[in-house]
């Protein structure tokens, strides 16, 4: 007639080794929010999330090289948001460390193989 209620967690295992972690407060950009463990890149208005941009779509200049698909995803990489913050919040993002790729939050079309490279340059390594 009654059952006890269960309830059940699964952690997310998100750090995966003991890099130093070094972390900043950043704005996010207006009218752009953030998900939790999302990759983000730094603009002049603040931090948004990455997202991918075809070479054909980019915009660029008669005067400057139309850059690669990788070039125009990763441009302004930054690091990755602890949590989910809304356009004029201010939210805590991971600029270094070790984390498991399995865990972030990765845009539509964006994969943690795109991101793997422009993210040790950084000093961020994915596992």
């Amino acid at each position: 007639m009654y059952e006890i209620q269960k309830d059940q967690s699964v952690p997310v295992k998100f750090f995966a080794g003991e890099y130093p972690v070094v972390t900043a407060v950043k704005a996010v950009a207006t009218g752009k929010s953030v998900k939790q463990y999302e990759p983000v890149k730094l603009t002049e208005s603040g931090i948004e999330p990455v997202a991918k941009v075809a070479a054909s779509e980019a915009v660029s200049d008669t005067s400057t090289p139309a850059k690669s698909e990788y070039e125009n995803t990763t441009a302004g990489i930054y690091g990755i948001a602890a949590t989910a913050a809304e356009a004029a919040e201010e939210v805590v993002v991971y600029l270094t460390g070790e984390f498991f790729a399995d865990a972030i939050t990765l845009p539509e079309g964006v994969t943690a193989d795109t991101l793997a490279k422009a993210f040790r340059n950084i000093g961020i390594f994915l596992k």
